[in-house]
């Protein structure tokens, strides 16, 4: 089993709560967007793909790699980005997005198992949903959602779609919390398991 060593890249970005958007567009292509400090090894650049510009996670060392992004102090929101990832024969990378820092709540697509996991961390598991979809070499949309659902009571609740099609009215996965969610910066991970680039754009907090 390939060990994940868990890396992480702060982005520091000015913007109202609710306004946030980064599309990377006014970074030139082989360069880090301005704010970003990188925490582990290798290169986190912007790329053009598909004539887009994006923030790209190389496909090697297969380690866990993060980013927190845009104002911090979020609690309850929303999160949602476009990623673009490509299979190698049967092996399938891992992404998703995330709120409340590195420590809160994320939802993890894996397209090898057909499923998408909504976690706590790293490493607790709280439900998981089905995927569907996916291409290899395409961008896909993902969304996570933690919401107010009563008193001391929240919802974490995620979904998928293929970019370019409709959003699904309904969440794919969701899970409710008696616990209050941590609260900090948005977050982006990828899990290079098939050695390729990883890559996020369009990245909208709410």
């Amino acid at each position: 089993m390939v060990a994940r060593v868990m890396a992480v890249v702060l982005l520091v970005c000015s913007g109202a709560l609710g306004a946030f958007k980064q599309d990377f567009e006014a970074t030139a292509v082989g360069e880090l967007p301005e704010g970003i400090q990188l925490l582990h090894q290798g290169e986190c650049v912007v790329r053009e793909v598909a004539g887009s510009k994006a923030l790209e996670f190389p496909g090697t060392p297969i380690d866990a790699c993060g980013a927190l992004v845009g104002p911090g102090g979020i609690t309850l929101g929303t999160i949602s980005a476009r990623v673009h990832s490509t299979a190698t024969g049967k092996r399938f990378n891992e992404f998703g997005v995330g709120l409340g820092d590195a420590a809160g709540y994320r939802v993890v697509l894996m397209p090898g198992q057909k499923k998408m996991q909504l976690q706590l961390g790293e490493e607790e598991v709280l439900a998981a949903g089905a995927l569907e979809g996916w291409k290899s070499d395409a961008w896909t949309r993902v969304k996570l959602r933690v919401r107010a659902a009563g008193e001391k009571k929240w919802r974490v609740e995620a979904k998928a779609w293929a970019d370019g099609a409709a959003e699904p009215a309904e969440w794919a996965c969701g899970v409710d919390v008696d616990a209050a969610p941590p609260t900090g910066r948005a977050s982006l991970w990828a899990i290079p398991f098939a050695e390729t680039a990883i890559c996020f754009d369009d990245v909208v907090i709410e």
